[in-house]
């Protein structure tokens, strides 16, 4: 009997931490017109309400919520960062092999790591390898892609599929890929094209992006929706205000649904 209650228990806090996932706070990497990289917090469905959550004097490049640690994590060349979600505070911790300004960051839920496009010759502009991030810092490598794509530039994690998205910017493909092996499943052109690095994210069946137009001589970010289907857009949703560029965005769990997280992120996304 107490086996099945502590089942019970078990199903119950998961369902819980389901039904909390939704509510969700995306972070953003901007650069505003001075060029100060900063961190912003805003509701998805109203980036013009963005507030700065700190300043960074370094240029930090993608952006990624790791929820085993609740801590974001960024880029800057092979260095990567963790970055306190509430004050912001960003602490250098690891400088993989084959990492090249982060290149693409995923957070897989069934290997509770995170994952991120590399490549043999950093600077080379051209990565295709995908590589998990280990505790002490090092890379494992996972697979090559070099058979199927010509580069990537980002990746995206969706946690129903269990399908990794990767984003080729120059070519305007967006490639579904199997995470256990690295096959290549289906490729989709992305219609009207994207500006933005590390600016896209898989959230409630829905593509999350960032996009950089020009408004009178200026340029200004804007999130916009997308079908992860079809690749076509759907909505615009705003403008992240005072900002000129946008490095990159991430989901993160409101406060209130973080811990709970942290602590049923293990049961999340595993196959029975």
């Amino acid at each position: 009997m107490s086996s099945i209650r502590g089942v019970a228990r078990v199903l119950t806090i998961v369902t819980l931490a389901a039904t909390a996932v939704a509510q969700m706070d995306l972070y953003g990497l901007v650069e505003d017109y001075s060029g100060v990289r900063k961190l912003v917090r805003m509701d998805p469905e109203n980036p013009a309400g963005a507030q700065v959550i700190a300043e960074f004097d370094v240029d930090l490049n993608w952006l990624e919520y790791d929820r085993a640690n609740d801590w974001l994590v960024a880029a800057r060349g092979t260095q990567l960062y963790h970055i306190d979600t509430q004050t912001g505070v960003a602490t250098a911790f690891a400088s993989p092999t084959g990492v090249d300004g982060g290149q693409g960051l995923a957070y897989i839920v069934p290997e509770a790591g995170l994952y991120a496009v590399t490549g043999d010759a950093p600077g080379s502009g051209v990565q295709t390898a995908i590589s998990k991030i280990n505790a002490d810092g090092t890379a494992t490598f996972q697979f090559d892609l070099s058979t199927f794509v010509d580069d990537l530039d980002e990746l995206m994690w969706d946690p129903v599929n269990e399908l990794l998205y990767g984003i080729d910017g120059q070519n305007d493909l967006m490639h579904t890929i199997a995470y256990e092996d690295g096959i290549v499943m289906s490729t989709t052109n992305i219609t009207q094209g994207r500006q933005g690095r590390g600016s896209i994210h898989w959230q409630n069946g829905l593509i999350y992006e960032g996009e950089i137009i020009s408004n009178a001589g200026y340029f200004e970010p804007v999130i916009r929706t997308r079908d992860p289907i079809t690749g076509d857009r759907i909505a615009t949703l705003g403008q992240i205000p005072d900002a000129e560029f946008l490095w990159g965005l991430a989901f993160v769990p409101e406060p209130s649904t973080a811990l709970l997280l942290l602590f049923t992120a293990p049961f999340l996304g595993r196959r029975r």
